[in-house]
């Protein structure tokens, strides 16, 4: 597999891109052979999420302990649902009418069914410290956790709402991608995993003291695929502006 570093690292900054058609799936589905729904966007963490069909969208609200659905038609809240302690992060899935919320606070994960309808909020799944962001596999059977205080990413099964893995080694995750050829297959695609603080390069107190690092794991096994070292730039001084005179 070759991979487009450019492309990865703007999707771990939150860029918005439509998935392509690879036309190289070959995971069908159990009905007939007919394949499973699959995201019409990459997967990533975020305070607002927004349907595939872009529909409705829905919001944590941490000093509420709740979410908040909006149908952007008609610009209406549609539903204000109680998940837990200070949601932090908040996904779609392929469905359009299931969503997976963290509860930083709880250190605990839930399943939204019924999203757009009548929503229901599954028991908690617990989880490590501060759970921050979120992100789904293609096809929404996998979950990802990103752990900040615990250095690790958890992986939900999110038929059954089991832990199935862990991923330990990154610094201090915070956000999460997944990327998404448009298939049916979660197996070729990349899990990105940006670390918050910089590892340090040089002096301490310098622009130039710290380099940062985008972590990629296989979905297929969980190994990791490569690393993406961001390096530091110096601030000229040139480039601060200047002070109006009095």
């Amino acid at each position: 597999m070759t991979y487009s570093f450019r492309w990865i690292a703007l999707l771990a900054a939150g860029a918005s891109l439509a998935a392509c058609d690879s036309g190289g799936g070959d995971d069908g589905g159990d009905d007939g052979g007919v394949p499973p729904p699959v995201l019409a966007r990459p997967s990533k963490s975020g305070t607002v999420a927004i349907t595939g069909n872009d529909k409705f969208v829905a919001m944590v609200n941490p000093e509420t302990d709740s979410i908040a659905v909006f149908d952007t038609a008609s610009d209406t809240r549609t539903a204000l649902v109680k998940t837990g302690k200070e949601p932090s992060s908040i996904v779609i899935g392929p469905d359009d009418d299931t969503a997976f919320v963290a509860n930083r606070a709880d250190a605990t994960v839930v399943k939204v069914t019924g999203l757009t309808t009548s929503p229901a909020v599954s028991a908690p799944v617990e989880v490590g410290s501060e759970p921050t962001g979120l992100a789904l596999s293609p096809t929404g059977k996998r979950l990802f956790v990103a752990e900040f205080a615990e250095g690790r990413i958890t992986v939900i099964d999110t038929a059954t709402m089991k832990v199935t893995g862990t991923i330990d080694g990154p610094d201090r995750p915070k956000a999460l991608a997944v990327t998404n050829n448009g298939d049916a297959s979660d197996d070729d695609e990349l899990l990105v995993v940006p670390e918050f603080f910089g590892e340090p390069s040089g002096a301490e107190g310098t622009d130039t003291s710290r380099t940062g690092r985008i972590r990629l794991y296989k979905l297929s096994d969980l190994s990791p695929a490569a690393s993406i070292a961001l390096a530091p730039i110096s601030w000229p001084s040139s480039r601060t502006p200047a002070r109006s005179a009095r």
